[in-house]
């Protein structure tokens, strides 16, 4: 059987997709609405809207530069003034365009986010930690020991993403994973992370194609000709660097009443009233659905319901 660096993964339920993400430890997870859409961030997809020119370089620095002007009237304790991914992540959180990706630790944090608002298909995305710290190691030829703890490799991150962020400087195109040392409270509870696209002039997709060695061709491909992730094998998903995992829209309402026995809610994901008040969304949500009606028949059908 063919092994791919990519693949795209149908999950026939949302309780094989569960089991699916036993095997994806140190994976970082991004889940999203619509199953069509691909990765970018809000600064490609604001210039997506008015130009096809990326330069998000000059951006960053004019959006740091007027944040450190303004940032004794908003934070008590703001970031060292050379920490430039700490300003980035502070723009980031309220709102501001960035080149910045949110991604999650948690297959489950990620799969609130794909169905919360879903109307279709939608998607949880998986990065293999281990394939895009090795593909920094080898193509950047940064120092990494197999006694390199995930703290170290961090530190290293950070440094790296330092050195680009508000520069005009080309390079590799290449994905960076990187949480900044001080964490929101919104990081911390979303166990949140970033994904830095280290060429700014290209699209986040292209930076991460070329980080695995992916071609367009084969990513499309894969959406082509997914997976049923009844059948796919541990040395597939091994194997793989980037995965696509499909959720039905016929399992949203399962899935949105299973994470919330997990506490995992909007309140709790966003702490505030606000949070509290997206919330009340979920009363809105009937907790029978295609799956759950599927997993309801069978459970009658194997005898387990006495007449």
């Amino acid at each position: 059987m063919e092994m791919n660096k990519v693949l795209t993964i149908e999950a026939t339920s949302w309780q094989s997709a569960r089991h699916l993400s036993e095997f994806l430890i140190l994976w970082y997870f991004r889940g999203q609405s619509n199953s069509t859409w691909e990765l970018s961030s809000t600064m490609e997809r604001i210039g997506n809207i008015y130009s096809e020119i990326l330069f998000p370089e000059k951006d960053e620095a004019g959006f740091i530069f007027e944040l450190k002007r303004r940032a004794h009237h908003y934070l008590a304790h703001p970031p060292a003034d050379n920490d430039s991914l700490e300003w980035l992540s502070i723009l980031q959180h309220y709102g501001c365009p960035t080149r910045l990706l949110d991604f999650t630790h948690s297959f489950y944090v990620a799969a609130f986010f794909a169905v919360e608002t879903a109307e279709e298909d939608s998607a949880i995305w998986a990065i293999n930690h281990k394939s895009i710290n090795n593909s920094l190691a080898s193509k950047l030829d940064l120092k990494t020991t197999p006694q390199m703890s995930l703290y170290d490799e961090n530190s290293r991150n950070i440094n790296l993403v330092q050195q680009y962020i508000g520069q005009e400087k080309r390079s590799n195109k290449l994905v960076v994973d990187v949480e900044p040392i001080i964490l929101t409270e919104r990081l911390s509870i979303q166990q949140g992370l970033f994904m830095f696209p280290l060429d700014g002039h290209s699209r986040f997709m292209d930076n991460l194609f070329s980080s695995f060695d992916i071609t367009r061709k084969q990513f499309e491909e894969s959406v082509i000709n997914p997976i049923k992730s009844d059948d796919v094998t541990d040395e597939q998903i091994s194997s793989a660097s980037l995965i696509k995992i499909i959720l039905p829209h016929g399992c949203s309402e399962t899935v949105i009443h299973d994470l919330k026995k997990m506490n995992i809610t909007a309140a709790t994901l966003f702490p505030g009233l606000d949070g509290f008040a997206r919330s009340l969304r979920i009363r809105l949500h009937l907790p029978i659905d295609d799956d759950w009606e599927n997993r309801w028949t069978d459970f009658h059908l194997r005898g387990m319901i006495k007449k």
